[in-house]
């Protein structure tokens, strides 16, 4: 059995911070030493553009498309001749796809060197640490063609991200694969909860909007758990790993009243460690780093954040799995009167 938790970031809410996310916590991860994969399941391309990949229009890169591309039926060489050559069910074959399509994303880091007998400050470029499945717009087209009614019915279509995954641990074992996914519940995403064994991870930012967002996904968790529970053999789905609270200020009273309400309303965790807001995570983008590397409360915070991660899921583990029913304690989580700001 692999020991890889593989975990999904999602909240059917646009703007809450799953890339950022997804990205700081696998930096995070790879700092404790642990061996990451991040997987962009969303033909935006966030998480792929905010790790420097496909920044240029004219910059060509294989990615989680053309993986389940293969997966899906044979490539016509007119559109790929390299693709067209696999056979995805050779493992020689399969080793191949994935050393063209997981990349090892980097940065420009400023520093001080000696050149010619002189200091000077050069820019020289370093790993983030991590490996990266970017994706790209054709995710889109894969996206329409596996719901036409001949792969929409077929009875392996829900597991084809599971499926590609569990092929990839055969071929490079990580100890944790973070799907970054797209915000919305149709069929990508729940192909990426699906996948997301180990469990499914929200982040949110304190507002109405986005808290709400979170209950239709909780409940498709839900149907997954059970879906998966019906297939033969069964595949153990763990669930709702927990809520993560973005861009969170201790001194406004709207987010600790929004952060009591959520405790109270949801019958999961609600992550102790928060992250904070700050005009760097946009400066960060702009100089082709991530948000943990400029903003040293942030960098704690994620730390925090993957620590308390692996804490909750050993304990997850320890208490086996758990369908997550919805205890709809209150219909939404109501605006306190006073949202003016205690600054």
């Amino acid at each position: 059995m692999s020991r890889t938790k593989v975990i999904a970031i999602a909240n059917q809410k646009g703007g809450v911070g799953k890339t950022t996310t997804t990205a700081n916590l696998g930096y995070a991860l790879s700092n404790m030493g642990r061996d990451v994969l991040l997987i962009d399941y969303d033909s935006q391309a966030s998480l792929t553009n905010y790790l420097n990949i496909g920044l240029d229009d004219e910059e060509t890169y294989y990615g989680i498309y053309d993986l389940m591309l293969c997966a899906l039926r044979p490539v016509d060489p007119e559109f790929d001749e390299s693709l067209a050559a696999i056979d995805y069910k050779n493992d020689n074959d399969f080793a191949r796809l994935c050393e063209m399509c997981i990349h090892r994303p980097t940065y420009l880091a400023r520093e001080l060197q000696t050149v010619d007998g002189k200091r000077k400050v050069v820019d020289v470029e370093r790993e983030f640490g991590f490996d990266l499945l970017p994706s790209h717009l054709y995710l889109s087209d894969y996206s329409l063609e596996v719901s036409q009614p001949k792969y929409a019915n077929d009875s392996v279509g829900g597991l084809r991200l599971y499926n590609v995954i569990q092929r990839i641990l055969k071929w490079h074992e990580y100890d944790y694969v973070l799907i970054d996914c797209n915000p919305s519940l149709e069929i990508m995403t729940m192909n990426a909860i699906i996948a997301s064994t180990s469990g499914i991870l929200i982040p949110t930012n304190l507002d109405l909007l986005s808290t709400r967002g979170v209950t239709n996904l909780v409940d498709r968790i839900g149907d997954v758990q059970e879906l998966m529970n019906g297939i033969n053999p069964p595949i153990v789905h763990m669930g709702v790993i927990g809520i993560l609270l973005n861009l969170y200020s201790e001194r406004r009273r709207v987010d600790t009243t929004i952060e009591n309400n959520l405790n109270m309303f949801y019958p999961f965790k609600i992550f102790r460690e928060k992250i904070p807001e700050s005009v760097d995570a946009k400066r960060a983008v702009l100089g082709g780093l991530i948000y943990s590397q400029i903003h040293k409360k942030a960098k704690t915070q994620y730390e925090a954040v993957a620590r308390e991660l692996e804490e909750t899921l050993g304990q997850m583990e320890k208490e086996g799995q758990k369908i997550q029913y919805l205890e709809r304690k209150m219909n939404v989580v109501e605006q306190p009167e006073d949202t003016q700001d205690n600054e």
